[in-house]
């Protein structure tokens, strides 16, 4: 069962594989269900990266940025100045 689920991540069947990782880890043999275990994690990790990867690529250094200084308030963080006031020259 645990070759099936490595066969089926090979293919690409993420949801044969998990299902095959599932059968090996019930079987409760002590050596195979530990392998099916970490398989099992191991593609747990790779599908997050994935999610991470295709979420910056869709959205770049805005998926990481602070929520607080994307907010469209119209004012800066770190005053009270409305960022309209930005481009014009300051009075002299």
């Amino acid at each position: 069962m645990l070759d099936l689920g490595n066969l089926e991540e090979k293919q690409s069947d993420i949801v044969q594989a998990r299902h095959w990782y599932g059968e090996a880890i019930a079987t409760g043999h002590p050596d195979l269900a530990e392998q099916a275990r970490q398989a099992l994690r191991d593609l747990d990790r790779r599908q997050g990266e994935r999610r991470r990867a295709e979420k910056f690529g869709r959205y770049g250094y805005l998926a990481y940025a602070d929520p607080h200084l994307m907010k469209s308030s119209g004012t800066r963080p770190d005053s009270g100045q409305s960022s309209a006031d930005e481009d014009e020259p300051s009075p002299p």
